[in-house]
């Protein structure tokens, strides 16, 4: 995950750096940017809260498939939010180099709205992987259960 967010922040950085250099100005980021990995967020913490239901209730309750896929989902949103999250904070910090400008308040203001709601995907992706663990048996001890 920090990789991730790292290799967003310096790649991105890198990027927009050198779309500066060629006399370009920064990207706005607008709603889109922020509201999308915010409302995934939401799916993936509702995903998070049945899987976790479902399994407490009974631990084959989902098919091994539909929780690999759940599995994956939550990786995926892990590592895409902490690499989103890194790339809209190498854009709030290049967009402070000219604040007070108009423009760059905006690009700070919606990219430091962007890298919040990254984060929060990045977090709901941990979760679902969370919920994807089956909780031990109530007969279960470390000591009863065979190493693999």
């Amino acid at each position: 995950m920090v990789l991730s967010a790292a290799l967003g922040l310096v790649g991105v950085g890198l990027l927009l750096a050198w779309w500066q250099g060629l006399g370009h100005a920064l990207p706005i980021p607008g709603i889109v940017a922020w509201a999308s990995p915010l409302l995934i967020a939401v799916g993936i913490v509702v995903l998070a809260i049945r899987t976790r239901r479902t399994l407490a209730r009974d631990a084959g309750g989902v098919a091994p498939r539909q929780a690999v896929i759940r599995l994956l989902l939550g990786k995926t949103s892990l590592l895409a939010g902490a690499f989103l999250a890194g790339g809209y904070a190498a854009l709030v910090l290049l967009a402070f180099q000219a604040l007070p400008a108009p423009l760059a308040i905006t690009r700070v203001i919606h990219g430091g709205i962007a890298v919040i709601a990254s984060v929060a995907c990045s977090v709901a992706g941990r979760r679902l992987e969370n919920a994807c663990r089956v909780p031990p048996s109530s007969g279960d001890t470390d000591a009863n259960t065979p190493a693999r």
